[in-house]
């Protein structure tokens, strides 16, 4: 049965995308908070820079929303052995999870990344932007000195405690490592469409705080347990977008870009533009595309579950443009072809917010065009035709420039 109507197609499109929204679209909102540490300490203590309100807080968007996932992560300063620190890191992370499950109504299976590091990007950042008399030495010392696996914090550590007879080392214990001891929590959870009234903390400013005693094991056993309460009901919410282009299509010289934005649940949406505008009239040569393009994807498996731009992905999309293409003496003209495609394609992370995202669509493409012929710089028409075409629409190998906050490839944060 030849099917000639386009009308046909679009009533499948429209089914298609009822298919891909029927599980329902929400705003997915993020909230982040830090709780802090006393020196050489893993367990958490409500009283110590403001960490009762963030628990506080954590706890009433664990019992009043929807929680899709929760990412933890705890650090630890570079004050000190590395192997203490690594192991101090993942005790604080420990007791955090287990306070969580213990105390909330948050399940295991919500809890998607955990991880604990010493935070030496934290650590140049805050140096960065601090006041610190030698702050441009401490910096210079921090990223020439290579870090390895078997000593990282020695050798730079060694030069710091020497930098001016170890001054510098004093302002950074009293005014940037307390900043390192802490846990830092997000949850992603869905919006309702009533949205209770909120209050947002502000974020502590960055000041010196006086260097901490130790406490003994003694007082860590007997330290309390604070146990979540409801309070305030904050929202931050992430904003998941990124920019692409089709190195395939720069590769024949048509510039293209897309914009790509988050919508929650594992969709998103995609909007493109192709320009290009080339001719030779002596040689009656002629390169001349442009149009645009949307589609709706839907992002599966694992990789997803760590970026929203990660991984498996199908979707449905529409392309539309023009052209005029003559290589020989002979072009064809078309000022509307129209193009429905179903996609498939997989993002392969290579850096922190790059990925290279590989697909193909296939789909029904219509449109009229004319067939002209070019003889001593005229341009001679032959014939109008119909394209009705079954088979490939789009091959794509795109760099992806991930933007937003929080948007980035997990594997390649430290």
């Amino acid at each position: 049965m030849r099917i000639t109507d386009l009308s046909f197609y679009c009533k499948i499109t429209v089914a298609l995308l009822g298919v891909l929204l029927s599980s329902g679209l929400q705003a997915q909102t993020a909230y982040s908070s830090d709780i802090h540490y006393r020196i050489n300490e893993y367990r958490l203590d409500a009283d110590y820079k403001g960490n009762s309100t963030a628990i506080n807080q954590i706890d009433s968007i664990l019992s009043l929303f929807e929680i899709v996932h929760v990412d933890i992560s705890s650090a630890a300063s570079p004050d000190g052995p590395k192997d203490f620190n690594e192991k101090l890191a993942q005790k604080r992370l420990n007791h955090l999870v287990n306070l969580l499950l213990s105390t909330t109504t948050l399940s295991p299976d919500k809890i998607r990344n955990a991880s604990s590091h010493i935070d030496w990007e934290r650590l140049a950042e805050l140096i960065d932007t601090s006041d610190l008399a030698q702050k441009d030495e401490i910096l210079a010392i921090l990223r020439a000195e290579e870090a390895s696996a078997e000593g990282e914090n020695d050798k730079r550590m060694q030069l710091l405690k020497r930098l001016n007879e170890g001054k510098a080392y004093k302002d950074l214990r009293t005014a940037i490592f307390p900043h390192l001891r802490y846990s830092a929590i997000t949850i992603y959870y869905n919006q309702p469409d009533t949205i209770p009234t909120t209050t947002v903390t502000p974020e502590l400013p960055l000041s010196p705080i006086a260097e901490e005693v130790k406490t003994d094991e003694a007082e860590v056993e007997a330290m309390p347990i604070v146990p979540l309460t409801s309070a305030a009901k904050p929202m931050r919410r992430n904003h998941y977008w990124n920019i692409s282009t089709n190195m395939l299509y720069l590769a024949t010289v048509v510039p293209n870009i897309a914009a790509e934005a988050y919508l929650g649940k594992g969709f998103t949406v995609k909007g493109g533009w192709t320009y290009t505008w080339l001719k030779n009239d002596k040689r009656n040569k002629y390169w001349r595309l442009y149009g645009g393009e949307v589609e709706l994807r839907k992002w599966l498996g694992k990789a997803n579950k760590k970026n929203p731009f990660g991984g498996h992905h199908i979707g449905v999309g529409v392309q539309m443009g023009t052209y005029d293409i003559e290589l020989t003496d002979k072009g064809q003209l078309s000022h509307l072809t129209t193009a429905i495609s179903l996609y498939y394609g997989y993002s392969l992370p290579i850096a922190k917010r790059l990925n290279i995202d590989f697909g193909a669509g296939a789909g029904y493409v219509t449109g009229n065009y004319k067939k002209y012929v070019a003889d001593h710089g005229c341009y001679v028409y032959q014939s109008t035709h119909k394209r009705k075409y079954f088979g490939p629409t789009k091959l794509d190998i795109s760099l992806v420039w991930l933007l937003g906050r929080g948007n980035a490839n997990p594997k390649y944060i430290r």
